[in-house]
Formats: C-alpha cells, sequence, structure tokens
C-alpha cells in the first residue's frame, strides 16, 4: 500500500471505514520509521543513502560494526587496563581514515601495531618510511618487511593520522604521524606507507590495535571514507 497523505476523512463516511483508514494509518507509521536507522524513530537518526555522519563508541563492543559511508566509530582506550583494542569494525568499504591520539608524553618510544583481521602476516606489509633527521638537513628513506601495520613511536606522545585501503588485490596503508615524546626538543615528523603483498585475502574486519606497554588513555576514530 503506498503512502496517503490524508488516511483520515471523518466527513465521508463509509462501509468498514475504521478499519479501512486505521490500516491505512498504519502502513503511513510503518513507512515513515523506513526513513530512520534500524526503522526505529526512537533512535533519532535518519538513514542516508549518499552520506551518513553518525559517531558510534565501539570501546567494548564485542562483535564487529558495519560502518555506512561517512559513520564514524571512536574508543577511549584506558591502555593502563588493556594494551590491546580490537576496533570491531566489518570491512564492506574500500577506503577507512584511523586517527590515534596519544596525550601523553613519555620518555621512550612506545610502537602501535595494527594486525588486520586481528591476525599476524609472516612479511606480508611492505613498508616505506621518510622522515628528517632532527639536528640536520638529511632525510631517512628506507624500506622493510613486517608482518603487521607498524606505526612507530607515536604511543610515546603524538598523534597519527592513518588511510586504510581493504581492496582484495590491492591492499594498503598510508599514514603521516607527529612523535612528541620527551626525548625530542623538537616534533618528529614520519610519512609512512604499507603495502600488503598478498592480492588474495580479504580484508573482513579492520583488525586490532597494540601498543608496546601502557600509556595512560589514547582516543581513536575510524570512519569510513568510501
Amino acid at each position: 500500500m503506498p503512502y496517503n497523505k490524508r488516511p483520515l476523512n471523518p466527513l465521508t463516511p463509509f462501509v468498514n471505514q475504521v478499519v479501512v483508514e486505521s490500516n491505512a494509518v498504519n502502513e503511513n507509521f510503518e513507512i515513515l520509521a523506513k526513513a530512520f536507522l534500524n526503522e526505529d524513530p526512537t533512535t533519532g537518526v535518519l538513514k542516508s543513502d549518499v552520506y551518513t555522519f553518525r559517531r558510534v563508541d565501539l570501546t567494548d563492543a564485542t562483535s564487529d560494526y558495519d560502518l555506512k559511508l561517512g559513520e564514524e566509530a571512536y574508543y577511549v582506550w584506558d591502555t593502563m587496563r588493556s594494551t590491546i583494542l580490537p576496533l570491531r569494525i566489518r570491512v564492506s568499504g574500500v577506503l577507512y581514515e584511523m586517527i590515534v591520539v596519544v596525550p601523553n608524553r613519555i620518555g621512550r618510544h612506545l610502537p602501535l601495531v595494527l594486525y588486520p583481521n586481528n591476525t599476524a602476516y609472516s612479511s606480508a606489509f611492505q613498508r616505506t618510511v621518510i622522515y628528517p633527521q632532527l639536528d640536520n638537513n638529511f632525510v631517512y628513506n628506507w624500506k622493510d618487511l613486517w608482518s603487521c601495520i607498524f606505526y612507530e613511536q607515536v604511543g610515546g606522545g603524538g598523534m597519527l593520522i592513518s588511510w586504510l585501503q581493504t581492496t582484495t588485490n590491492n591492499k594498503g596503508e598510508m599514514h603521516h604521524m607527529t612523535v612528541q615524546n620527551t626525548q625530542w626538543s623538537f616534533s618528529n615528523h614520519k610519512q609512512v606507507a604499507h603495502r600488503w603483498n598478498d592480492t588474495t585475502t580479504v580484508w573482513s574486519s579492520l583488525g586490532t590495535l597494540v601498543i608496546e606497554s601502557p600509556n595512560e588513555t589514547l582516543y581513536v576514530s575510524v570512519r569510513r571514507l568510501l
């Protein structure tokens, strides 16, 4: 039954009017409910087939959540409680953006790592690193292999922005980060890229973040871009 803008006609009586018009009202409510998230108007969140913006707290999620286009997950990660943060995101898009903020500066380098599909893949990630030396004009540039996506040093203080391409036959990652631990008097900037050499494994779960050792509370957000 299509949507009826004026289902009630009290001045035009007919046989079974109450039943017919009540059914029309119920149909209208059902059609309108479909405009909301999970077809539930109490959420107050409208669906959009083009772009949505909604923040979802996945800090303590126990199963993978499918981020819609433009939707963002956020996490308050108490690393004193656990050095492991499962992101609990089902991969259905092709590009995701992850931001990690490490507010507390300490006097050592702490790496973060991301295990796609919550798994280590031996020597599957080819990494390229570019960053300037702090005390001269020399720029480091090297390549190596990892079993995960490696965000070195930033866990000791700083911020990173990582873009994750999840297409099966061309998977990879690129990030910028600023490292601000107290060993250095200046912020150290790094630009890094990972290529996942495997072109058949499906990136189905975005993965799990791990910090080498605790450093108070970190803040993480993940948004589906495409």
